[in-house]
């Protein structure tokens, strides 16, 4: 049994998207020795396994963020399927091609339908071959694996598969660092936010709710902004707040010193207006911090039990909420919660989806 991999976009900001690859493509290859893995993408998804493998291999390498020659990969992977008809196409990233092909199976990961549902946060170019590629994965899945169960309805609103069967697996935590005590990065107590600079992150929302927590109620300390914020939306957002000096922005923190910023925070905030999933208050919880997060629908199912959840629709509202947050102590939550978030069951759907 040959499972051909396109892994094609992963060299792309994906955010959730490549951890969830850098997770599950290795114990999934590792646990299915008897499977050959044929990878089409980017020379770096070799690092992914620093041990070699004899069921694992760069089958075709392609060029990052190359929009044209992903419709030249297209044919050639529906050639393929001509040789390869009795094997198996997966697409971890939203993706197996944009024209259809002969293969047994093809399985697709969809971590999220924003540029569906929300197609004003996306450019005219970036729309049109998002919702390409991801409406031809619509069509042509045997089977759509999503990551909740609210990407899960929201699939089924726009699948064009009549014969596609559908699954539910949970991403999980992907972290090497266990929690471990040490000294605050910021001289202050800060409020933190861990992500990148799109638009349904919703930081000028967030800053203006930062606003109204230090002049309504007093709060002394900084808001702390990390990850992959582009310089001329750092300049954006200390425009929109009247406290410009007390928003900071370390940029990308790597995974050894991002647990510190976890586990000294005053409350990790995340008033996003759409997630597929959302790994980082998952992260955040892991090292001890309290949550406080937009009440979108997939936090309601992932967190309801563990967060703070609060409407985003007015700055005061959501200031109100993370006043709350600071006012109550932290909580060891029950095991169980975590329970629900396993890459070895991930692992497990995966392999029996290959191996029926």
């Amino acid at each position: 049994m040959k499972v051909i991999v396109d892994l094609q976009l992963y060299d792309q900001d994906l955010g959730g998207g490549k951890t969830f690859v850098d997770a599950l493509l290795p114990r999934l290859v590792s646990d299915n020795k008897d499977i050959q893995f044929l990878l089409i993408g980017p020379k770096s998804i070799i690092n992914l396994f620093p041990n070699s493998l004899d069921n694992v291999r760069i089958f075709l390498r392609t060029p990052p963020r190359s929009h044209w020659f992903r419709v030249l990969v297209s044919l050639y992977v529906s050639f393929l399927s001509l040789i390869y008809r009795d094997h198996i196409l997966w697409g971890p990233l939203n993706y197996v091609g944009l024209l259809p092909n002969l293969f047994k199976k093809t399985v697709v990961t969809i971590h999220d339908v924003m540029c569906l549902d929300r197609p004003e946060y996306f450019s005219r170019l970036g729309l049109f071959f998002r919702r390409l590629q991801l409406l031809s994965a619509l069509k042509f899945a045997t089977d759509i694996v999503s990551v909740s169960h609210f990407t899960m309805s929201r699939v089924k609103h726009y699948s064009r598969s009549f014969n596609c069967r559908f699954h539910v697996s949970y991403e999980a935590l992907h972290l090497s660092a266990e929690p471990i005590k040490g000294p605050s990065p910021v001289e202050n107590s800060f409020l933190l936010f861990v992500g990148v600079g799109r638009e349904n992150k919703n930081l000028k929302f967030l800053v203006k709710s930062f606003d109204e927590l230090v002049e309504e109620y007093g709060y002394e300390g900084n808001l702390v902004i990390a990850g992959k914020i582009s310089e001329s939306d750092r300049e954006v957002l200390k425009s929109e707040t009247k406290f410009p000096s007390r928003l900071l922005f370390p940029g990308f923190i790597r995974e050894e010193d991002l647990g510190l910023y976890y586990e000294n925070t005053d409350a990790f905030v995340f008033p996003s207006t759409y997630e597929g999933f959302g790994l980082p208050p998952m992260e955040a919880l892991y090292y001890g911090a309290r949550l406080v997060l937009s009440d979108i629908p997939v936090f309601k199912e992932l967190y309801s039990s563990v967060a703070i959840l609060s409407e985003v629709s007015d700055p005061k509202i959501f200031a109100t909420a993370i006043l709350r947050c600071l006012q109550m102590p932290n909580r060891d939550f029950r095991a169980d919660f975590w329970e629900k978030f396993s890459w070895k069951s991930s692992s497990e759907l995966y392999s029996s989806i290959i191996g029926e």
